[in-house]
């Protein structure tokens, strides 16, 4: 039963009583990030977008290309190392 899971020195009425308000507390807290997101597309709507029009800055190719190696360099490596375990775990014959 669940209710033995509780802490026995807690009346099932308090427990009762703890659930409805946690209950009626993330129901609250749910239609106002709901809210939220939905008239935040519309409050952006009203304002000018003058940041949008900002030009996009620009990057280095050095920087591209050192992200490029450190994130391929990470696959191989991750792929490498389960193929190290892998050939650690097997019996040799």
């Amino acid at each position: 039963m669940i209710w033995n899971r509780f802490p026995p020195v807690l009346p099932r009425r308090l427990i009762n009583q703890r659930v409805i308000a946690l209950w009626s507390l993330m129901s609250k807290f749910l239609s106002a990030v709901t809210l939220f997101l939905m008239f935040s597309p519309l409050f952006a709507a009203t304002k000018e977008m003058e940041a949008a029009n900002a030009p996009a800055p620009t990057v280095d190719v050095i920087w591209v290309i050192v992200f490029g190696v450190i994130f391929i360099g990470s696959i191989i490596g991750f792929f490498w190392y389960l193929w190290w375990n892998e050939r650690k775990q097997k019996p040799k014959e």
